[in-house]
Order: C-alpha cells, then sequence, then structure tokens
C-alpha cells in the first residue's frame, strides 16, 4: 500500500520473486529444526519399534517402521530443499 492506503500494483515477475523469498526463508527455518526435530521422531520412532518387538504386536512395529522410514525421508527432503528452490526460481525466470 501506498501513503494513500491505495494498493499498488505488481507484475508478475515481483510476485513470483516474492513466493521464492518467502519459500526460500520458510524452507531455511526448516533446515534449522530439522535435525533436532529428526532426532526426536527418530527417538520416538525407535523406542515404538523396540516396544512392538517386546510386546510381540505387529501394529506397534508397523508405526515405529513407518516413523523411522518418515523422519529419514523427510529430513532428506529438507535438506535437499536447495534443489527445489532451484526449480522454483527456474520457473519463476522463465515465466511469460
Amino acid at each position: 500500500m501506498n501513503e494513500k492506503g491505495e494498493v499498488e500494483s505488481v507484475s508478475l515477475s515481483e510476485f513470483g520473486n516474492w513466493i521464492v523469498e518467502t519459500i526460500e526463508q520458510f524452507l531455511t527455518m526448516l533446515q534449522n529444526i530439522s535435525s533436532p526435530l529428526f532426532m526426536v521422531v527418530l527417538g520416538i520412532s525407535a523406542f515404538v519399534l523396540v516396544l512392538g518387538v517386546l510386546l510381540g504386536s505387529n501394529k506397534l512395529r508397523g508405526a515405529g517402521g513407518g516413523g523411522l522410514l518418515f523422519a529419514i525421508i523427510a529430513f532428506l527432503i529438507v535438506r535437499n530443499a536447495e534443489t527445489v528452490v532451484g526449480v522454483l526460481e527456474s520457473f519463476t525466470n522463465n515465466a511469460p
């Protein structure tokens, strides 16, 4: 908004750059918290998996194994977020 309270028009290029910058900031924040969060989820999932093995529960073993797999995949995706940002930047730079 300008001083008069009117909304200024924004070009597609400016809007695309704003979107990319916002996503970059979000991914940077995710990368900063991903390691501690990964360790917590990994620990809880390992505990559930061991508990499932000790109690002979297929559901607990499945939940623990699924949690481990999910945590590892999510961690790898967040750590390789630069690739995602690069793809988004190439889309916005090539927009008409």
